[in-house]
């Protein structure tokens, strides 16, 4: 269980319950004075009409001076005079309730002198609600004075208050872009550091096959070379084909169709078919042109 709550008496429901009690108690204080100087109205000699008269003249004095008194301390003004009148007619109004209540027949002097300290008090508990009304529930300069003070201070406290939250917040909120700049920075590294990485990786791929590119062109190369090598030695080791035994017709023969199919043979290509001498094939390459011009021309047709 929690500690219970203590009264504030500051608090402004406490202070109209105190003003409230403090009023009803002055109320019952003047209607018991009332009640006793309506009595003593006739030892004024005053016709019974007019006994009411000398209650209200003394105690609704004491009321005036009393709202007087709470008027001048709210206005922060001197309340000596009301102050003076106020108790001048409490005097007066606890003189009339004593001589009253001695007058009463009792028993006894001790009852006597009960009902006479009672009816002294009376006006007293009057005087007395008055003075607390002052103090409890009127606002002077003074009491306004420390009352925004407090507020001052408190509204100050709340400033201060909301200017350190603001402080930490402003903080948190740096160390937040601070962390965020942070992290943003990293990232962007990283990332150059990829593409970095990327473009090293990229360029050894590229020289790789660059590279590999070069081994295939001089393995080919080397290849090429290599076949040519091999042709040129078995051109060079192989046996010249054997010269066709031929008579001059069938030389001129196969010029002459050579020549047709648009490949007309040299000199040397008819001496080394034959086996003749080159001047032998120029022979019957020119007999050949003579004997049948019509080859040749559609040879230099297609030519």
């Amino acid at each position: 269980m929690g500690v219970p709550r203590r009264l504030d008496p500051t608090d402004g429901r406490f202070i109209r319950a105190i003003v409230i009690g403090t009023a009803i108690a002055g109320v019952v204080a003047f209607s018991i004075s009332f009640a006793a100087l309506y009595e003593v109205a006739s030892w004024l000699g005053l016709p019974l009409f007019m006994s009411w008269a000398v209650p209200v003249f003394i105690d609704l004095a004491i009321l005036v001076y009393a709202g007087s008194v709470l008027i001048h301390q709210a206005r922060g003004e001197s309340a000596r005079a009301s102050w003076w009148a106020l108790g001048a007619f409490t005097g007066l109004s606890m003189i009339a309730n004593g001589a009253h209540a001695m007058s009463a027949q009792t028993g006894s002097v001790w009852q006597s002198l009960v009902g006479v300290t009672i009816a002294v008090m009376v006006p007293v508990a009057v005087f007395v609600a008055t003075d607390q009304l002052a103090r409890v529930a009127v606002e002077t300069p003074d009491s306004r004075r420390a009352e925004q003070a407090t507020q001052m201070s408190e509204e100050a406290e709340q400033i201060r208050a909301r200017a350190e939250l603001e402080r930490q917040r402003a903080e948190v909120e740096a160390e937040l872009a601070a962390s965020r700049r942070q992290i943003e920075s990293a990232r962007r590294e990283a990332e150059r550091e990829a593409e970095v990485a990327e473009a090293r990786h990229q360029r050894e791929l590229d020289r790789m096959g660059r590279e590999a590119e070069a081994e295939e062109v001089r393995a080919s190369t080397a290849l090429e070379s290599t076949a040519t090598v091999s042709e040129r030695q078995e051109d060079t080791t192989a046996p010249a084909p054997a010269p066709v035994k031929a008579s001059g017709a069938e030389v001129t023969a196969w010029i002459v169709e050579q020549a047709e199919a648009g490949q007309a043979p040299s000199a040397a290509e008819i001496a080394e078919r034959f086996g003749c001498s080159e001047r032998t094939g120029r022979r019957r390459l020119a007999d050949a042109r003579e004997a049948h011009p019509e080859s040749f021309s559609v040879e230099e047709e297609q030519a």
